[in-house]
């Protein structure tokens, strides 16, 4: 038997570099990754950015992640809902779902470019079903407060409902 090596940088062109911040009101931190390609993401490039974006969640705990996608092209395709989606499985077993309290919702959204714009609010609207202005941002700044915001409503939701317990 021949063994064949690979390397991540094989698979996709795409660059990847993560950050982290702490938000005042959140004990874990958010994740922010951006990805750079200056050409149009094909389903290789997708399959490697959702590696890294699940790699990262569990490198660096989070309570939500900012896509960074300023400097990728992307034009069109479905495929792509995939890093929209949370990086943790749900708990499946009755165990899992002790230890992990209450369900809550993992916040993804991403910050855009004239590069992608069009073709990532056509994919949140049209494939998704959900509002683009929920998920897509113009600058990191109004990502973060959008992630804070959400948190803060989830974490005010998650308090009422232990009071009525």
């Amino acid at each position: 038997m021949k063994l064949i090596q690979k390397t991540i940088s094989d698979v996709s062109d795409v660059k990847v570099t993560f950050y982290t911040a702490q938000l005042k009101s959140q004990i874990d931190d958010i994740l922010v990754i951006c990805f750079k390609l200056h050409r149009d993401v094909n389903s290789r490039d997708l399959c490697f950015m959702d590696a890294m974006k699940i790699a990262g969640a569990k490198i660096w705990l989070s309570s939500a992640i900012i896509l960074d996608f300023r400097e990728l092209s992307y034009k069109w395709g479905d495929t792509m809902q995939c890093l929209f989606q949370s990086p943790y499985p749900k708990p499946s077993s009755p165990l899992e779902k002790i230890f992990a309290g209450p369900e809550k919702k993992f916040h993804i959204v991403a910050v855009t470019s004239p590069l992608n714009q069009k073709g990532l609010t056509s994919l949140i609207q049209s494939e998704m079903g959900k509002n683009p202005s929920k998920l897509l941002f113009d600058s990191l700044e109004t990502a973060v407060k959008s992630i804070e915001t959400e948190l803060l409503k989830q974490d005010s939701a998650t308090e009422i409902k232990k009071d009525a317990a």
